[in-house]
């Protein structure tokens, strides 16, 4: 069922003054709750977030130590970089290619001989594969320097979407490795209410069905739409449960509280 009995038990005993439906409990919870971890094992260089902070996509909660990784990213661009190697191959073939058509002129006018011909041609077509070697090791270090920075990118750890931090689980100096969590996020853009109602009214709920919402501790109402019925009722308690989704993007709800429904 959507509802938690634990929370049920917490709950039954409150009534909800004035809603048109005769629920037993409502409770505003994050739409989405989650741990992050690490992909790759290290040492913690830098934690920026605490307990409570808001984050938003793509900000930075932990960054592992990558000396190594950087390391090799610096080899890499340097090798993709570098056109030494190969302006000394051209300059090879170039020479090559110059002996080549020499020995060529002089074999036509009975000059050189054919095998000093074929030494120069074998020569050229050398100088003309190691041109090519030459090239393929910068293309290969251009897709060194990706791999490097994928791994790099491996070691911050960012938040996969607008969240609030409740719980931080390591710290500096700390080792972080994988299926470890190392922080606890919930997403409050979007709070669900959690409501057990009566038996009696499982016919009254439906999907797509518009609720007003209202907290304890406020006086702050919104509207909110049911997104999911439990699709049976509970036979010990004669209950089933049903959620209502409601925006929450300036945080004026919190979640934990209480809540009562109207239409």
């Amino acid at each position: 069922m959507i509802w938690r009995m634990g929370i049920v038990a917490a709950v039954m005993a409150w009534p909800v003054q004035g809603a048109a439906l005769d629920v037993i409990s409502c409770l505003l919870e994050p739409s989405r709750a989650f741990s992050i971890g690490s992909p790759v094992q290290g040492i913690v260089q830098e934690v920026p977030v605490e307990r409570g902070d808001q984050v938003a996509k793509g900000d930075v909660l932990l960054r592992i130590d990558a000396r190594m990784e950087e390391a090799q990213l610096a080899t890499a661009q340097f090798n993709a970089d570098s056109q030494a190697v190969i302006e000394s191959r051209k300059a090879q073939l170039e020479l090559a290619t110059k002996m080549f058509e020499q020995a060529e002129d002089l074999s036509k006018r009975g000059v050189a001989a054919r095998n000093q011909l074929e030494e120069m041609r074998t020569q050229m077509f050398v100088a003309q594969a190691e041109l090519r070697e030459a090239e393929d090791a910068r293309l290969s270090a251009g897709l060194q320097v990706q791999s490097a920075l994928a791994a790099l990118e491996l070691r911050v750890i960012r938040a996969p979407e607008d969240a609030v931090v409740v719980e931080r689980l390591t710290d500096m100096g700390e080792l972080a490795s994988t299926g470890r969590p190392l922080f606890e996020l919930v997403s409050v853009q979007v709070l669900h209410a959690e409501v057990l109602a009566p038996a009696r009214d499982y016919g009254q709920i439906e999907l797509g069905q518009s609720w007003q919402v209202s907290s304890e501790n406020t006086d702050l109402v919104r509207s909110g739409t049911v997104t999911a019925i439990d699709p049976v009722i509970d036979a010990a308690s004669r209950s089933f449960g049903f959620r209502i989704a409601i925006e929450n993007a300036d945080r004026a709800l919190t979640a934990g509280n209480r809540c009562d429904l109207a239409q």
